[in-house]
């Protein structure tokens, strides 16, 4: 057997992203949204996500999460996820 040569580059992702979308449906109208990202708070790989989101069906969503991964065991996470919600569904 021949050896195939192979390269990996690791880079080390930004602590900060944000994304952002938006789009129009004929049911939801004009809609936006915004998901802003924390990595490596305070050195450690603790994690905290903002999402923001706006349309004719959810006029008010935002959520909140703290993820806090390794918690006590490797295979356990701790998740603290507070969102506030409004909904506005057409009736038939």
């Amino acid at each position: 057997l021949n050896p195939i040569p192979i390269r990996i580059f690791l880079q080390e992702m930004p602590r900060w992203s944000a994304k952002f979308s938006g789009g129009w449906g004929n049911e939801d109208k004009l809609r936006v949204a915004g998901d802003f990202t924390w990595r490596s708070i305070f050195g450690n790989s603790r994690r905290l996500n903002l999402v923001v989101k706006h349309s004719d069906i959810n006029p008010y969503y935002a959520s909140l999460m703290w993820i806090e991964p390794h918690f006590f065991v490797n295979d356990l996470s701790f998740v603290i996820n507070p969102y506030f919600k409004k909904n506005v569904e057409p009736g038939y």
